[in-house]
């Protein structure tokens, strides 16, 4: 096809008068430069645009991936931090005896060692199946307390044992109740209940050594802060983004904030709670090195199509 238009118009220029304005020869020359430019550009635009693709998804892996490492691992501290203590709890409801754990010597020798071995216990305690509180050992006066009307307890008695989400409670302070009931053989229960104090969650998180203006918070499945946000408010406020879906894998998702912040939010759900693990961090300073780099490529896409259309046009104005 490129060669029946150069066909054509040669022979139109060689049977032609010589009374024919020279403009003629202007015409066929740009004709030429377009149609060599055209031939010589659209590849390089096709492999620009394809390597522009590769090259951006290319990127975009390189800084998510860090990003899914690093919160899989602190979500596994986290879930580590959880598991430890309720095996804990766990073991001390079924390796003592009611009686053993009502009275309070023992139960604080018990509760000196766990907290010497663990962080983050605040208190602990031992309630009967009517839901009162028979000991107590820590900070408060919670001795006699009725608990038979909490959704905790209820829980607890259904399925045996319960972690809880950040709650007040009767203290009036963020905590975390890890339940654990007993059943003897001869039906008697009881269960005992721990405390966490939910700032061990605080220091989990700020060992993650997220840079400047990034943020990393945990929410519940009502979407309520269960630790301060620099970003998105403070503890039991309504988180303002919406709630990913499922996934107990480390996931990231661009999205827009409510402040019209562009972000990657990187996030895993914590099995056997309902905690959420997430992780905001901005995608100008996570792709700068990209966006200076498309910068300067497009400069060299440019800067060659200019000397295309020099040598073309040269070239051109050599042969005719």
């Amino acid at each position: 096809m490129l060669g029946d238009i150069f066909t054509r118009h040669f022979r139109d220029l060689h049977t032609s008068d010589d009374s024919i304005s020279p403009e003629r020869y202007e015409t066929l020359k740009y004709k030429i430069v377009g149609l060599m430019a055209v031939v010589t550009i659209l590849p390089l635009l096709l492999m620009a645009a394809i390597n522009f693709v590769e090259f951006q998804s290319n990127i975009a892996r390189e800084v998510q991936n860090p990003l899914r490492v690093l919160l899989g691992k602190t979500r596994n501290t986290i879930d580590l931090f959880l598991a430890e203590r309720a095996s804990t709890v766990a073991f001390i409801a079924q390796a003592y005896s009611f009686q053993q754990l009502a009275d309070e010597r023992d139960l604080g020798a018990i509760f000196r060692v766990m907290r010497k071995e663990f962080e983050g216990f605040v208190d602990i305690g031992l309630i009967d199946a009517q839901g009162r509180q028979v000991s107590y050992v820590g900070p408060y006066d919670l001795k006699g307390r009725d608990y038979s009307g909490q959704d905790w307890f209820a829980q607890v008695r259904a399925n045996g044992k319960y972690i809880s989400d950040v709650f007040l409670g009767f203290r009036n302070l963020p905590h975390v109740v890890i339940a654990m009931q007993h059943i003897t053989e001869s039906g008697e229960s009881w269960i005992l209940r721990a405390t966490l104090d939910t700032r061990q969650f605080d220091k989990i998180i700020a060992g993650m050594g997220l840079e400047p203006g990034s943020d990393a918070f945990m929410v519940n499945r009502a979407n309520v802060l269960q630790t301060a946000s620099h970003l998105y408010g403070g503890v039991l406020e309504k988180c303002p983004l919406k709630l990913p879906p499922l996934s107990y894998e480390p996931q990231v998702t661009p999205i827009r904030d409510p402040e019209g912040r562009d972000m990657y939010l990187t996030y895993a759900y914590i099995p056997n709670t309902d905690f959420v693990l997430m992780a905001a961090k901005p995608r100008l300073g996570a792709l700068t090195a990209w966006y200076n780099l498309r910068g300067d490529l497009l400069v060299i896409f440019l800067t060659g199509v200019l000397a295309i259309f020099f040598v073309v046009s040269r070239f051109t104005g050599f042969l005719l």
